[in-house]
């Protein structure tokens, strides 16, 4: 079965996946589902951010290492993402890319879908 995505022929693989991340934050945002964007990393926010220009627009709460005392696998993060948001424990997925981040969200309770590429330490 073909994907319902359409390849991005001589496109780059990471610029093809962040055309795809802004797409889903799109769709998400439009079906009123609240979005967070958090990461130990203060790099990795911005240049998410920055390579994703309009993604700011539907990401109310972003938060990277420099907004919390303790990194993960510790669920502080995840909690501080969570009550930002107002939404309780039940009402709330994470997408992860690593083993800490899946460790520190499961650890809040949170339901966790991990996403392990060839860099997921």
């Amino acid at each position: 079965m073909a994907s319902p995505i359409p390849a991005m022929k001589n496109s780059n693989p990471i610029k093809s996946a962040l055309i795809y991340a802004l797409g889903i934050i799109i769709i998400f945002s439009t079906l009123g589902i609240l979005l967070a964007l958090t990461s130990s990393s203060s790099q990795n926010v911005q240049l998410f951010l920055d390579a994703n220009g309009c993604a700011r627009e539907f990401i109310p709460v972003v938060l990277s290492g420099k907004d919390i005392k303790i990194a993960k696998p510790d669920p502080e993060i995840f909690l501080t993402a969570r009550a930002s948001l107002g939404l309780p424990l039940e009402s709330c997925y994470v997408i992860e890319d690593s083993n800490i981040g899946i460790q520190g969200s499961q650890a809040d309770g949170m339901n966790v879908m991990g996403i392990v590429g060839q860099q997921s330490p």
